[in-house]
């Protein structure tokens, strides 16, 4: 199986800027994740979150070259960095108008997801394989029944950790390998 050992510990991926218009989401965004051997694999894996070893640093730790130095992502409160952010503008007010701020932010060891394909996966010798994958935010919404937003349209603090978790599992649930 490749999974996220044979890449790298962390990778820190930013969706603002490539999804910021219709155009730059369908085209949508590219992350290599380096070379390894050819083959055929049974599969492909990788988590949203880190170890708890990973989390338990905090980011003056590291280097300014790694992703986990990053201090915008890593809560003091929780003691945990952010493993994933959902933020932007709903209708919430039955005003018809998309101003009401939702920003769900996901973290500590216990919202860590794995995701797995179980899907073969063929590599050959001196060529480019891509893997597309899907993010489909409407699957977060409605993933086993609908998320109230207007109910939680934010998440920030340690009394919201079920809300937390329960967007983690969302969030997995709604990544698909095309």
């Amino acid at each position: 199986t490749l999974d996220n050992n044979v890449f790298s510990d962390v990778e820190y991926v930013d969706l603002r800027d490539s999804h910021q218009t219709l155009e730059g989401a369908q085209q949508g965004f590219t992350l290599s994740l380096g070379e390894f051997d050819a083959g055929t694999y049974d599969g492909f894996s990788f988590h949203i979150g880190l170890t708890d070893e990973q989390n338990a640093m905090v980011p003056t730790d590291f280097d300014s070259e790694n992703p986990l130095s990053l201090l915008g992502e890593y809560w003091n409160g929780w003691t945990s960095y952010i493993f994933a952010k959902i933020e932007g503008k709903y209708e919430g007010d039955n005003d018809d108008i998309m101003d009401d701020p939702m920003a769900l932010h996901v973290g500590t060891v216990a919202a860590r997801r794995t995701v797995d394909f179980d899907r073969e996966i063929k590599v050959e010798s001196e060529k480019t394989t891509t893997l597309e994958m899907t993010i489909d935010l409407r699957d977060v919404f409605e993933y086993e029944g609908t998320y109230d937003i207007d109910a939680t349209p934010q998440i920030h603090h340690l009394g919201q950790t079920p809300k937390a978790l329960e967007v983690a599992d969302r969030l997995a649930a709604s990544i698909t390998l095309d």
